[in-house]
């Protein structure tokens, strides 16, 4: 059972561009860094709302966006979002967010924050398709993650 099971307040919404969302990269970081993302969407919003997974592609990259309907992050929270220890959750780790955003990079992608003006809290995952020789680095078996298991995951 997914996201949409545990969270039955919450409308899922997908938004994806025409594309092959395919990357290669290290399949158990990257899930467990984007179950942290959706799970922590879904936690600002307990009385309900909206959480839209989109994304678009080109031939390097894959965009994906996280945006949720939640009361959003402060910019003073904003510039301490990554930060070990970190939280604003009252009885939050402050480790999630920096262990997502770790595990992307060393995969080869990008975790950010993306302050638009937009309501809620709105993250933006950049993974290259292809394997950078900084994530080579890295030991771990590269596994194609594609947009079908973005869906199972939030299923």
């Amino acid at each position: 059972l997914g996201l949409s099971g545990q969270y039955p307040t919450i409308d899922f919404r997908r938004r994806f561009a025409g594309g092959e969302y395919i990357i290669v990269g290290d399949r158990f970081g990257l899930k467990e860094a984007l179950l942290n993302l959706l799970k922590n969407a879904c936690d600002a919003m307990p009385d309900g709302g909206t959480l839209t997974v989109g994304g678009r592609c080109n031939p390097q990259q894959v965009i994906l966006h996280l945006q949720d309907t939640g009361p959003g992050i402060s910019p003073g929270q904003a510039e301490k979002v990554f930060l070990p220890g970190f939280s604003t959750k009252p009885f939050g780790s402050g480790y999630g967010l920096p262990q997502a955003k770790t595990a992307i990079e060393a995969s080869g992608g990008r975790l950010s924050l993306v302050t638009d003006g937009q309501p809620g809290a709105c993250f933006e995952i950049r993974h290259n398709r292809f394997p950078t020789p900084e994530a080579t680095l890295r030991p771990f078996v590269p596994r194609n993650v594609g947009r079908e298991d973005i869906s199972w995951w939030l299923d």
